[in-house]
Parts: structure tokens; sequence; C-alpha cells
């Protein structure tokens, strides 16, 4: 089930400051791999040029990674990007804000590395996402698309959240008595919702500490429409969202 909008990345070591987890994170074991490489490369010369790899790994809730995928032409590489992936330290694992803890997620990335002659070693390729991210396939092929919600299918990956929780707003605005609004005006909730496979609204947890404003919630948001629902590389999921409230 992908959780949008309200996990954090796994952290990986020494990436705890880091602005961006997720490049710090492919990076950190882009230089393992050229360590252990060079190491290698120190014994036994070797000719290639460029190296490129294609990893998919998976962090779990208690921060131990798991091989998903990992491809690359030469068969020394293959045997020595397998090994550092099989010995990586513990992650700190991706946390849910929804759900109030940690959870499982997978990172798929590729690492370019290329022999620099005038130290003949192999230094890790950092990517210009303007420039030098074109000339491989990257992110990998990941495919999400979010369930379709009436009104906002033509929304684009950055409008979506703002449409969505637009109307279920607007729902919510027009189904609440404007007596009510006005004595509960600046009173705040949260709605935790899952779609199942089908589009269908599958669990509803309503939080506030105004419990009138809770239970009318539950009531409102009982009748989001089905929808056609999210989906993964065209493969039907589960989807979790969490919409903030505030009359």
């Amino acid at each position: 089930m992908l959780d949008y909008w309200n996990e954090t990345s796994a952290t990986f070591i020494n990436c705890d400051k880091s602005g961006d987890k997720i490049n710090c994170l492919q990076e950190g074991i882009g230089n393992l791999i050229a360590y252990a490489i060079n190491e290698q490369h120190k014994k036994n010369n070797f000719e290639i040029k460029k190296i490129v790899i294609k990893i998919n790994i998976r962090v779990d809730e208690n921060g131990e990674s798991t091989i998903l995928n990992l491809e690359t032409e030469n068969k020394n590489v293959q045997i020595i990007a397998q090994k550092v992936l099989d010995s990586l330290p513990l992650f700190k694992p991706p946390y849910s804000i929804s759900k109030f803890r940690s959870v499982t997620a997978s990172y798929a990335f590729y690492t370019s590395l290329e022999k620099n002659k005038k130290i003949n070693l192999y230094e890790l390729n950092k990517f210009d996402k303007k420039s030098n991210a074109e000339k491989l396939p990257y992110p990998l092929d990941i495919k999400i698309v979010h369930i379709k919600y009436p009104s906002c299918e033509t929304s684009s990956e950055k409008e979506y959240k703002e449409c969505f929780e637009q109307k279920i707003s607007e729902l919510i605005i027009q189904s609440l008595d404007k007596d009510f609004i006005s004595a509960n005006k600046g009173e705040n909730a949260s709605a935790n919702l899952t779609f199942d496979k089908k589009g269908k609204l599958a669990t509803l947890i309503v939080t506030s500490k105004n419990i009138e404003l809770k239970n009318k919630l539950d009531v409102i948001l009982e009748k989001i429409p089905k929808v056609e629902p999210a989906t993964y590389n065209d493969e039907k999921i589960q989807s979790n969202y969490s919409i903030p409230i505030t009359l």
C-alpha cells in the first residue's frame, strides 16, 4: 500500500542532516560500491571505462534492507555490488506520520561509476537532474498514479494534492450546517482515508479534539464516491491519504 504525502524516507548512515535523504542514500550506497570496486581494481586492474548498476532495495520497518533487483553488464561488478548491498548497515526506517510508526518502502535508482584516468580509480557520477540525469533512465521505470478523484483527474502530480484536499473540503463545507461552522471556526481535524484496489473507501479514521466535529465528519466522509484506484506500474493498489481539515 502506498501512503501518499505522509511518509519520511529511509535514512542512510550519515544522512540524518541531509536536505535530500533519498539522494544522500543513493550517493552513500554508490560510494560504498565504488570503494569496493576500487579495492578489486587495484588487484585485478579492471578495463571497464564506465560502470552502470541498476539497484532496487527494500528497507523494512526494522531498518534492515533487502535486494529486490540488481543489474549490471559485468559479472565481476555484479558480484562486488551484491556483496556490498548484502552487508549494508541498518537504515533509520521510513516513518508514516499518519500511522505513527515505521513502515516498509523500496528505493530504485542507478549508480554510475567512471574511471578517472589521472588517479586510475573509479569515481561516482553525481547526476545533475537538468542534464546528466537525462543520459540514464532516472528514476527507474516506476510509475505511480494517484486515485482519480472526481474533477481532479487531469491534475498534474504537483497539483493533485491541492485539488484532492480542496474537493474534500468542499464536500465537508457543503454538508455542514452554516451555524455549526460559524460556532466552530478554527477547529481542526484530520482524516485518514484508505482506498482499496477497486477504488472504494475501505477505511476511514477521523481524529479531532472536537468530538462533535469528529462525529459529523465520520458521517460526511463516508459519502466519498468510489474512484478509479491508484496504480503502481499499471497495477491497481490500495492507497492511503491523510487530509488536514480546518473549519
